[in-house]
């Protein structure tokens, strides 16, 4: 992630003719991620600079930053927290 600075060019980049990089899906499945959606992360063991550079969004402060998004976006727009990142699965009820 780190060598792009955007989600469509990891994927191009993925695409592209040449030896499979391991764990590519990890990249890919977040660029398909961020193609539709911003991305915060909250860390206690990850410098914001290292979070940028994974092309992601810090986020030192849960509650200040759904706030936040919530003004920018309006009242119904939707927020979704995988507490646990990649090893929690997401269900959209109703």
């Amino acid at each position: 992630m780190r060598t792009h600075r955007y989600p469509r060019k990891v994927l191009e980049d993925i695409c592209a003719p040449g030896p499979i990089r391991q764990d590519q899906w990890q990249a890919q499945l977040q660029a398909l991620v961020q193609l539709k959606a911003d991305v915060y992360i909250h860390s206690d063991g990850l410098k914001e600079e290292q979070i940028r550079d994974a092309m992601l969004n810090p986020c030192k402060q849960i509650e200040t930053t759904v706030t936040e998004l919530v003004k920018r976006s309006g009242s119904h727009t939707r927020i979704y927290v995988l507490p646990e990142g990649l090893q929690t699965i997401p269900r959209i009820a109703g």
